[in-house]
């Protein structure tokens, strides 16, 4: 989530910085198939459990492996909400130019697969994609190609974000850099 945008209810949460994002902790609990329940953590919740915030990461960053993290190209999330079956894409992964959502197999809090940094070396590899963080459920790719504009990407994120993003859910007003080189997220501001 926007650490700027949500200091006051970060101000009781456990949370940890990554780039200019704030990452909240939650208990989630799949109540039926791809419906789930979560509690954030609390300060005082970790406190009555007697977990120290390292622990508490450690845990987090385990149990993200088997959220299911996917990259899926944006023709095929399109297609899902067609009322007639189409076809699959079948090409290479991670075309430059094409746009890839990552997110999971609840499709909530997908986001957080930014922090995956051993799943996106292994799936990214050398690409160098810009990143648009769409929502804290899911955050769009992009492989360069020559003439891409951070300025121009992050400009589609304000206006998203305006239009379309509820202000708890909103990451940030601008993209980041997966450099493919280092293997490292960086942001574009």
């Amino acid at each position: 989530m926007s650490a700027a945008a949500n200091e006051k209810v970060l101000s009781d949460l456990v949370s940890a910085s990554f780039l200019d994002l704030a990452v909240i902790y939650m208990i989630r609990k799949e109540v039926m198939p791809f419906e789930c329940s979560s509690v954030k953590i609390t300060k005082t919740l970790m406190e009555q459990y007697r977990i120290i915030p390292e622990e508490l990461h450690m845990q987090a960053m385990e149990n993200m492996k088997k959220d299911g993290y996917v990259f899926r190209n944006m023709k095929d999330v399109f297609a899902d909400f067609l009322p007639v079956e189409t076809e699959k894409t079948e090409e290479e992964p991670f075309v430059a130019g094409e746009l890839y959502v990552l997110t999971n197999k609840q499709k909530r809090w997908g986001a957080a697969g930014l922090l995956y940094q051993d799943w996106l070396k292994e799936q990214l590899g050398n690409i160098s994609c810009y990143i648009m963080p769409s929502s804290i459920h899911e955050t769009i790719f992009v492989p360069i190609v020559e003439g891409m504009d951070a300025k121009v990407l992050s400009q589609m994120v304000v206006d998203v974000n305006r239009s379309y993003v509820e202000v708890e859910e909103r990451l940030s007003d601008h993209c980041y850099l997966y450099n493919g080189s280092t293997q490292t997220i960086c942001s574009c501001e």
